[in-house]
């Protein structure tokens, strides 16, 4: 399956980037007070500098690039910084590391035609490790062409105000993509900075031309924050030709506190898989506060597995219908419907759902939508978690008079892994006090269990599939 590969490809890169911050090949550092003129960039061996790349009074301060690319190399920052060429770049075949400690920065260009790569050539892998200090670009490419690229913020700041683009391929063809893994772990911060009124962007997975490699592109949260200033955050999410997006971890999207629903940080689903992880606490991916939209272009199969997720006790937030013109044309949750046109009943995305000719009285509900991982403390099932492939939970401030149809998206991979009877799934929905099983019918080619003319009480109303025929699952939960 595609995404036990991403899932192996994820785990050697972060293999990876552990391997080239703690490489002991070479030794460098940032030679000077910072002063302009009178600093330099070296690599020492055998207790003798070796100039970086040209007259190293070049750098910094002056109108030029950076380049980084000393196999195993270990570079540190000793102060604040600034390069202000066209194109800086860390990258080597052995791989090659920058970090930026407390009390240091590095400040790269000063127009929206300014670039730093973290990975630029095939087989090299490029990262940048924030200990404290700051990093602030205009576009930054982490895993460029055929190579990797590697962001991680433990404390400090990524800072970026224009695109940030995460497994990008504009001009290589090769049996794989680039792969490019950003990391925010709980005291770092990925900072989407205003330029004015433009949106910026954030493309995981990416592709220009005709090229079809099959970029990856990750955003891994460890308990760290994206957070925009007075601007909007676009993320696009896989692309044409096989590159695909990958949101993991735990953290949060964070709304800046004066935008308007309109501006809210927006998804554009294309190949796209979330997946909440709490690495065994409870612990949430909250996308609460996005919009999104589901491009229909670039469908997923009944066999694919773009979708939503949860696993070691984590809960997936995912974007709510916020007000009534949200409601009205949306009338389902997180599904390959763009606008619901009368004849739409197909969830596209693993565990989505789509509530169709949704009735109502009075104001337009608030609904929100949450997926939990089945050994979640405190969640209660309706049998053994062996059994359990799904579990949706719909949360609402007003009642839902009708439901012509609810249909969810079942995740197959979780009946096949635990050897259950398709067929044989049953929907159940819980009451408040117990659970009963609905008069539902199962769809095994579309991989769908659907109920009709249903009506749901304001509050929470939980749902849950599986079957005693056949053995843990991602828990999906509406809310």
């Amino acid at each position: 399956m595609k995404s036990r590969l991403v899932n192996s490809m994820i785990l050697s890169a972060l293999i990876a980037l552990l391997t080239v911050i703690t490489a002991s090949a070479a030794n460098f550092k940032w030679d000077g007070d910072g002063g302009a003129g009178n600093e330099q960039f070296a690599y020492q061996e055998d207790g003798k500098y070796i100039n970086w790349a040209g007259d190293p009074a070049s750098l910094p301060g002056k109108s030029d690039n950076l380049t980084l690319n000393q196999s195993g190399g270990l570079a540190i920052m000793d102060g604040d910084y600034t390069t202000d060429g066209a194109h800086s770049t860390i990258s080597a075949e052995g791989g090659f590391t920058l970090r930026i400690p407390t009390n240091a920065s590095w400040s790269v260009g000063q127009s929206a035609h300014t670039y730093l790569y973290l990975g630029q050539r095939t087989a090299e892998v490029g990262a940048i490790e924030i200990t404290g200090g700051a990093l602030t670009a205009e576009n930054i490419y982490v895993g460029y062409e055929l190579s990797t690229g590697l962001l991680s913020v433990v404390s400090g700041q990524a800072a970026f105000s224009n695109n940030l683009y995460v497994g990008a391929n504009n001009t290589k063809m090769g049996p794989e993509g680039p792969v490019g893994i950003v990391t925010i772990h709980k005291d770092g911060i990925l900072h989407c900075l205003s330029n004015g009124t433009k949106t910026v962007s954030i493309y995981l997975g990416n592709n220009a031309g005709i090229y079809t490699n099959d970029n990856i592109g990750i955003l891994e949260l460890l308990g760290g924050t994206v957070k925009a200033d007075a601007t909007r955050i676009q993320i696009y999410m896989g692309q044409s030709g096989g590159p695909q997006g990958i949101v993991r971890g735990y953290g949060n999207l964070e709304n800046y506190p004066t935008q308007t629903d309109g501006n809210r940080p927006f998804l554009r689903l294309r190949r796209a898989t979330f997946i909440a992880d709490g690495h065994g606490a409870n612990a949430d991916l909250d996308l609460s506060d996005c919009d999104y939209k589901v491009e229909l272009s670039y469908s997923n199969p009944t066999n694919g597995t773009y979708g939503f997720y949860a696993t070691h006790k984590g809960r997936l937030l995912l974007p709510r219908a916020r007000s009534t013109s949200d409601f009205k044309n949306r009338p389902h949750f997180l599904s390959g419907v763009n606008i619901y046109d009368g004849n739409k009943y197909d969830p596209e995305m693993v565990n989505s759902v789509v509530c169709s000719n949704v009735s109502y009285t009075g104001i337009a509900p608030y609904m929100g939508m949450a997926i939990l991982a089945t050994d979640r403390d405190g969640l209660t099932l309706p049998l053994p978690q062996q059994n359990i492939v799904g579990v949706w939970e719909f949360s609402s401030d007003n009642k839902l008079n009708s439901i012509a149809r609810m249909t969810l998206r079942y995740d197959h991979t979780a009946v096949k892994a635990q050897h259950l009877q398709e067929e044989s799934l049953r929907l159940f929905h819980f009451d408040g006090t117990s659970w009963n099983r609905l008069n539902a019918t199962v769809n095994t080619d579309k991989k769908q269990i659907y109920i009709t003319n249903y009506a749901l009480d304001a509050g929470t109303q939980l749902f849950a599939v599986g079957t005693l025929r056949g053995s843990k699952s991602t828990v999906l939960i509406i809310k």
